[in-house]
């Protein structure tokens, strides 16, 4: 074992995995995977094929975060819709040889789609070849996405949708709403927000815009389309005196400079 805390002790790992997989046998090797760092992920090499570990990390952490299990319930169960997922192999406990919980699926050579990467046809025509769902299209009800979300979401309208998510300025004194602006498009936004000393609010709408709002009265000020999913929330800093904000949309870190 190194000092690393995420790396994976394989002699005690391999005995583990053949005991729990059908026909698993002979690991030879693992490798993190650079991305995946919220849970850390790992490409296994074995006689018996390539597979992929996915872990909770290691330390301390809150009951609700990182549930690997949750990720393997909802793929296991989106197993023979048309929603691509690869097979899910075994879910261990917290008492694991790694000293965590992790989960076991196939490794498969695929492609990510991303809705920005195709015109409205293109995307049709994926969907049509079962390489990608259409987009906007809910995987059936026994998907397993009880007790996780809405089928259609929180952010959208008709049968099945979930309740409406807002950004909500609040009069911390009285707890009453000061101005809200309802939230457009996906769901699944990790953005926060970001307030400068001059009263600018910065945040990552679900629409997939960049904004400016004043934050006391939620006026809109500026925006930047990037059709992109949020992945963390903006920040600030300063170069040779000039106010910068940025953000990671997607795969690209965007930043802008404040007028002077």
């Amino acid at each position: 074992m190194s000092g690393d805390a995420n790396a994976l002790d394989r002699a005690a790992l391999a005995p583990y995995l053949e005991a729990h997989i059908p026909d698993f046998a002979g690991l030879s090797a693992i490798e993190k995977f650079k991305s995946g760092q919220s849970n850390p992920t790992y490409l296994l090499t074995a006689a018996s094929g390539r597979y992929v570990l996915r872990a909770k990390p290691p330390g301390q952490l809150l009951k609700s975060a990182h549930q690997v299990d949750r990720e393997f319930r909802v793929m296991k169960a989106l197993a023979g819709t048309a929603v691509p997922v690869p097979d899910m192999l075994h879910l261990s406990s917290e008492d694991s040889p790694i000293g965590r919980m992790f989960y076991v699926m196939a490794s498969e050579n695929c492609y990510t789609y991303r809705s920005t990467m195709f015109s409205r046809a293109a995307r049709t025509e994926a969907a049509a070849r079962g390489a990608a769902p259409a987009r906007g299209a809910a995987p059936p009800e026994p998907a397993g996405r009880a007790g996780f979300a809405p089928a259609n979401g929180f952010n959208a309208a008709g049968p099945g949708a979930g309740g409406q998510q807002f950004l909500r300025a609040l009069d911390i004194d009285t707890g009453k709403i000061v101005w809200e602006i309802p939230q457009t498009g996906s769901s699944n936004n990790y953005a926060g927000t970001l307030t400068t000393a001059g009263g600018v609010l910065f945040y990552g709408a679900s629409s997939g815009e960049f904004s400016a709002l004043d934050s006391k009265t939620g006026k809109h000020l500026w925006a930047f389309e990037t059709q992109e999913g949020w992945k963390a929330s903006p920040m600030t800093y300063s170069v040779n005196g000039r106010q910068y904000v940025a953000i990671a949309a997607g795969a690209n870190i965007l930043s802008f400079a404040l007028p002077k």
